[in-house]
């Protein structure tokens, strides 16, 4: 439906904008350069660019450094000169060598970029030039003159007429030339004269003279005041042009003159630039603006300056500095709201007629801009007729405007009628708008117009101009949920549309629909697109970058990877002249299809912003293009655009090391600058920039360090830092090259050489050193192994040598132990024979005889086995309290007899100062005392002395030389000394006297009889006592033996001390200490004869395998008992399976299976763990009688046996046995277990007695079920019961149900009768007169004497 209504307008605003080439005044833009506020609140003095490309900008008070991006400020180097001075800049110039000279107050200072170090050449002047050959001119006493750098010697040259007064300030270059100016005349300077001649004279009579001059193309231009511009031909020195003088600026506004490479005249005044077209001669003025950011940064303008580019550098006033690109063309015009009438932003469409631009705007409705006038019109309406939300905007037929909306469908504004038709989307109406939500629309010739949709659905609709009506099309039949972004006409029959996922053709004239789907998921996110002139389609994706499509064989491309700079969404697109132009979120790109180059525009050169909106790009008819964005919107004259071809050089402005600017010390070296590092400085870096001062932020770098990557990394102006961290030593060459903002890379490098010094310990000369370090510790190694092959091969002998000798020692150390073994037997045969000789009437004389031979015998016997036993750490400290001087002195008593029969002078002195009770072992003491009074005495002669001493302290004198000392005490010790005169020990011998085996040598050896191992013992006893021993000695002449032991207890471990007197006194029974036969045997023991005899007489089993001592035990032990005699162990395993035994005597070692081993198999089996077991053996080592015990033991005998003693101890054994099992019996609450011996024992009492208390209320219990349960035979059920109670199994269980009615009748109140059930007895005159039997009264009587007691 069609609604016709006025439209009302027009309120209007005009802003007059120039065109592109309407006045010059547009033709440059300054592009600021200073910092923000400025370098200062003066102006900017002089301008300066260096050989290396810096730009030195120079104020009254400080000297600027500029690479582009930052300034360096260097008024602090020349403070550090001389800080007591005032230092005011005055001017600078440079030369092509690289040197900048700068005038100050207090003198000339030249500057060496390559140390970056300033130099004083000469005294304060007015004015410092240099001319086209480097001459460095200075103004000094009013005339110019050469200084020579080098020497500091001032050249004036003279002129050709009468030396002058003075000359003007300026001086003018032209190629090698120089011209001076005297008032009018003009002078040049001949090189080879050295002197200045006259070229011509300005007419006139005016006093002014010469103020500026300045030569380009062959012309010279000078400035007079008051009269304006001279042009003169150099090569006629003819005046062929005046310009001026001008009303525009006079003589005292004037301060800056320049003529550019174009050869227009540049005027600075102070309040305004000036630009000269000769040609035209017309001048234009420049002035700040606060709308335009390229315009003048501040009107009063103090200097022009011309860089190596032939660019012009502007200082102005309040410290600001500009820059003029002259190549630069201004194809770009932007409008804004702020410059331009523009009512709104952002701008989101475009359509043009021949005398306007209509612009479309998201919000603000339609603006109208006239183009010849730049003026802009802003359209008001009514609210019926509202349209602010405009997507797109097409010229039609009669120059109607067709406005597309968002949510407020199309109209048609026309302008000759100035009236509106709206059309809208009416329901179930098929001939109206689809929705009234329109994305594009495109013009169909003369005939209608396409319509796109901001709708989920692939549609589209033509609207007829002549029916008046939309007709509706789809464009996919199967994907029905897609949004269209755009639509796009070709030829005369093909519309293209565009989804994110594909490409939709359409025939405009059958309208038959092909769509195209990319294969690859690059190409999603398709967007907008344009028609270039060979009919390839170039897309714009979101996310994707550009995208081409070839409409010939349907193939998509992207250009994502091979551009230099990504793109990745792109929002509008223009294509024109070979170039496809872009609206991205980024700024505006241009990318030339011929050369596969890509630009990027932005605010620098005069664009809108950084963000377009989407679809908002028009190619005009005049072949402008337009682009709408956030800010406002861009013209764009395509044919303007010119590129910067020049090829810039990287420039390094910055040194680090370890991340600090430090001023290198560089080195020209083969013209390439050197800085050379120590060997500490590893972290080293650069700050690079580059001599292209255009558009500066668009500038590129390639950088690498050769000889460390070689790999190129390029980067953007803004990482224009690199850090090398801990680079080792080496040379290395830091290369840069830098790109313009077009995108052109420069042809050579600049190169840094970078040689990193080695570490003094890594330099070649070290490593000579290290090398002959190395061959030196290499020959030091092969000799040292060559030595210790020797030492080793010797060793080696030595140990064989020594392993001879250990072997033999140990083999006589075995061979003595089983001989003192096989000794003891023999002795106790010998021992058991004299008492019963001495019993039956042997002479007391022999009796002592033979019984103190066997004692000496013994004595030898154990004192080998002792030290076997110190050598295998198997003895213990046993510490108890003791009085040494009252055991030293009772020792001592023993040897006197054998001192008086021998005439020696024996003498013992204890100190009465030493404790009563010192704690030691006692049998350890004793030994070490024994057998040095037996070595004294052995080793003295007759007439000899020998002296004991005991003292506190170790302190003592020695008059003989030669020592040795074994071990180590403190301060807190007792010493007992042992001195005699016998044949004493040489200084050879004296470290030996302790080893195994070791005698001294004498006339008669076989006159000393002994093991050889008394001394060697006494060593080890000492140390075991945590003591020292040391022997003093000289040959002939004597010995002093000094034993220090501890006398603080603290030293010794827990474990080291007897316990208690009771226990050491048991053990000492239990372990069965070893008496003689004249020793009388205790009380308790003597009387078990008359206390215990057993009416049977016990079987005992005797397991010894030798025969002599098996039969004389059997014999003396047949009398009381019944004896059975076994070899060995396994002959005696053999009876005990045949016999039941109430005792077992054996023997430890034995052949076959020993001792130890026997007691371990019966007291680990049930059968036979009751039987007691009694050991005898040779070995008299606790850690014997300690295994021995372990394996259940009952008692233990030392070789000899004393038979007396043997017979009573056994006796002893049965006695205590019979009395436990008497306590068990009369004891109802006596537990179980006190009737065993070990653990079996016990384990099997607990088991018998739970099987009969559970089944205790039955009246019969059979014997062979409990032998059953308890896994025994009914004879060894019988035989074990019986020796461990007393008992037979009938009688034990009835034994254990009076136990129980004992205990019932005790603690439960209840009657006889219910007791005798409970224990399963059911007759009450058998259950009255068994339990009388037991407890020695009727149950009635014992439970009124009991229960009475117990409550």
């Amino acid at each position: 439906m069609k609604h016709n209504r006025l439209f009302f307008f027009i309120a209007f605003w005009v802003c007059s904008i120039t065109s592109f080439a309407s006045v010059e005044a547009t033709a440059y833009k300054f592009r600021t350069m200073s910092p923000e506020g400025g370098f200062y609140y003066d102006g900017v003095k002089a301008i300066e660019q260096d050989n290396a490309g810096f730009i030195w900008v120079m104020m009254d008070y400080e000297l600027y450094r500029f690479d582009g991006y930052e300034y360096k400020k260097y008024h602090s180097y020349f403070a550090s000169m001389d800080s007591t001075k005032r230092w005011i800049l005055h001017n600078m110039a440079s030369d092509s060598e690289g040197h900048l000279y700068v005038n100050t107050n207090n003198g000339i200072y030249m500057y060496d970029g390559v140390s970056d170090h300033f130099r004083r050449i000469f005294d304060a002047v007015s004015i410092v030039k240099t001319d086209k050959v480097d001459n460095l001119w200075v103004r000094h006493g009013n005339l110019w003159s050469i200084l020579d750098v080098g020497t500091g010697e001032l050249i004036t040259p003279c002129h050709d007429e009468p030396t002058p007064t003075g000359s003007n300030l300026s001086l003018c270059t032209y190629n090698k030339d120089l011209y001076s100016f005297i008032g009018r005349k003009i002078y040049r300077f001949n090189h080879a004269g050295n002197k200045f001649e006259h070229c011509l004279t300005l007419p006139g009579s005016s006093r002014e003279g010469i103020r500026f001059a300045a030569a380009h193309k062959g012309k010279m231009c000078v400035f007079i005041d008051k009269e304006g511009l001279y042009e003169i031909d150099l090569s006629t020195f003819k005046t062929e042009n005046r310009y001026g003088p001008w009303n525009e600026f006079n003589a005292n506004s004037l301060r800056a003159f320049h003529i550019d490479k174009n050869g227009k005249i540049w005027f600075g005044t102070i309040d305004r630039l000036y630009i000269l077209d000769p040609v035209t001669r017309h001048l234009s003025a420049y002035q700040h603006s606060d709308t335009d950011p390229f315009s003048l940064p501040n009107n009063s303008v103090w200097t022009i300056s011309e860089d190596r580019q032939s660019n012009i550098w502007i200082g102005t006033y309040s410290g600001k500095l500009c820059y003029v690109n002259l190549n630069e063309n201004c194809i770009f015009q932007t409008f804004n709201t702020r410059n331009s009438g523009l009512s709104y932003v952002p701008v989101s469409a475009f359509a043009e007629d021949d005398r306007y631009l209509w612009i479309g705007t998201e919000g603000g409705g339609v603006n109208r801009m006239e183009k010849a006038t730049r003026t802009f019109s802003s359209f008001a309406n009514n609210d019926d007729v509202s349209f602010r939300n405009i997507k797109s905007l097409v010229i039609g037929p009669q120059r109607n405007l067709w406005i597309s909306t968002f949510r407020e469908g199309m109209d048609m504004y026309s302008p000759g009628q100035n009236r509106v038709v709206n059309y809208r989307n009416i329901p179930r109406d098929t001939t109206s708008l689809l929705v009234n939500n329109i994305r594009k629309t495109i013009l169909e010739a003369d005939s209608g117009v396409w319509v796109a949709y901001q709708y989920p659905v692939p549609q589209i609709s033509y609207f007829s101009l002549n029916r008046k009506t939309f007709t509706h099309f789809s464009l996919d039949s199967i994907g029905n949920y897609a949004f269209l972004f755009d639509i796009l006409r070709q030829g005369e029959k093909t519309l293209w549309a565009i989804t994110n996922e594909a490409l939709y053709r359409m025939d405009t004239h059958t309208y038959a629909v092909q769509k195209i789907v990319p294969d690859d998921s690059t190409y999603l996110g398709l967007f907008t697109f344009c028609l270039d002139d060979a009919g390839n389609i170039w897309i714009g994706t979101i996310g994707n970058g550009l995208v081409k499509f070839d409409t010939n064989t349907s193939t998509f491309t992207s250009l994502k990877e091979g551009m230099e700079e990504d793109i990745y969404s792109i929002y509008s697109i223009c294509y024109t002249d070979g170039n496809v132009w872009m609206g991205t979120d980024q700024g505006l790109y241009c990318y030339n299809i011929a050369h596969n180059h890509l630009l990027n525009f932005d605010k620098q050169e005069n664009t809108q912003g950084q963000v377009y909106y989407p679809l908002a790009a028009m190619k005009g008819k005049d072949g402008l293009l337009y682009f709408g964005g956030t800010n406002g919107f861009t013209i764009i004259n395509p044919q303007g655009m010119s590129y910067n071809t020049y090829k810039p050089k990287a420039i390094i402005s910055e040194f680090f090391i370890n991340h600090r600017p430090v001023r290198p010390d560089y080195v020209l070296s083969d013209s390439i600058a050197t800085v050379t590092l120590d060997y500490d400085q590893v972290n080293f870096g650069f700050r690079f920039s580059s001599d292209n001062y255009h558009i500066l932020e668009k500038n590129r770098f390639r950088y690498r360090l050769r000889g460390y990557d070689d790999a190129w990394i390029t980067t953007n102006a803004r990482q224009r830092t690199v850090m090398y961290p801990k680079v080792p030593a080496g040379t290395y060459y830091f290369e840069v090259y830098a790109a313009n903002n077009d995108g052109i890379w420069g042809d050579k490098p600049t190169i840094i050489k970078v040689v990193r010094k080695v570490a003094p310990w890594l330099s070649p000369i070290a490593y000579l050193l290290y090398l002959l370090i190395v061959l030196g510790i290499v020959f030091l190694v092969y000799r040292h192994y060559a030595e210790k092959k020797k030492l080793k091969l010797m060793l080696y002998q030595e140990n064989i040598e020594k392993d001879k000798k250990e072997q033999i020692h140990q083999a006589q150390l075995r061979f003595f132990t089983n001989i003192s073994h096989d000794f003891r037997t023999p002795l106790s045969l010998i021992l058991a024979a004299l008492d019963k000789l001495r019993r039956d009437g042997l002479k007391e004389y022999y009796y002592r005889i033979l019984n103190g031979n066997v004692q000496r015998l013994l004595n030898l016997v154990n004192e080998l086995m002792d030290f076997r036993t110190v050598e295998n750490g198997k003895m213990r400290l046993e510490l108890q309290p003791i009085d040494v001087n009252r055991m030293i002195q009772e020792i001592a008593d023993d040897f006197m007899d054998y001192a008086a029969q021998h005439h020696i002078d024996f003498r013992v002195d204890c100190d009465k100062a030493l404790p009563d009770e010192l704690y030691a072992d006692r049998s350890i003491v004793e030994k070490i005392t024994m057998n040095l009074l037996n070595n004294a005495f052995k080793y003295t002669r007759e007439h000899g002395s020998i002296f004991v001493e005991v003292k506190c302290g170790k302190d003592f004198h020695s008059e003989y030389k030669n020592s040795y000392t074994v071990g180590e005490t403190n301060d807190e010790v007792f010493s007992i000394i042992v001195r005699d005169t016998g044949v004493g020990i040489s200084g050879e011998s004296i470290s030996s006297v302790f080893e195994r085996f070791y005698k001294v040598n004498t006339v008669n050896q076989d006159s000393h009889l002994g093991t050889g191992i008394g001394l060697a013992l006494v060593k080890s006893l000492v140390l075991l006592h945590k003591g020292s021993i040391t022997i003093y000695s000289e040959r002939e002449r004597g010995t002093d033996f000094i034993v220090s032991l501890p006398a603080d207890s603290s030293l010794f471990s827990e474990s080291d001390f007897v316990k208690c007197k009771d226990t050491a006194a048991e053990e000492t029974i239990t372990e069965g200490s070893t008496a003689s036969a004249e020793e009388d045997s205790p009380a308790d023991i003597k009387d078990v004869e008359v206390e215990f005899v057993p009416s049977i007489k016990k079987k005992i089993l005797i397991v010894e395998d030798n025969d002599d001592l098996r039969m004389l035990i059997a014999e003396a032990l047949s009398e009381e008992f019944r004896v059975m005699q076994a070899a060995d162990g396994l002959e005696a395993l053999k009876l005990i399976a045949k016999e039941d035994f109430d005792l077992i005597v054996s023997d430890i070692m034995m052949p076959g299976k020993d001792g130890v081993s026997l007691c371990n198999e019966l007291k680990g089996d049930v059968n036979t763990s009751h039987i007691p077991v009694i050991l005898l053996t040779a070995k008299t080592s606790l850690e014997s009688k300690i295994e021995g015990t372990d394996a259940g033991a009952d008692l233990y005998f030392e070789k000899p046996i004393d038979l007396t003693y043997l017979n009573l101890a056994i006796l002893n054994l049965f006695r205590n046995r019979h009395q436990l099992k008497e306590h068990y019996a009369k004891n109802h609450y006596a537990d179980s277990s006190e009737l065993s011996s070990n653990e079996q024992d016990a384990k099997f009492l607990k088991q018998l007695i739970a099987f009969i208390e559970e089944n205790i209320d039955q009246s019969q219990m059979d014997v062979n079920l409990i032998a059953e349960q308890l896994m025994m035979s009914r004879s060894k059920l019988y035989a074990k019961v019986k020796s461990l109670t007393g008992k037979s199994v009938v009688e034990f269980v009835l034994h254990c149900r009076l136990r129980k009615a004992a205990k019932l009748i005790i603690e439960e109140n209840i009657t006889m009768r219910e007791v005798m059930m409970q224990i399963g007895i059911e007759s009450q005159a058998y259950f009255t007169n068994a339990f009388k039997k037991v407890f020695g009264e009727t149950p009635t009587a014992f439970a009124a004497k009991h229960k009475s007691a117990h409550h």
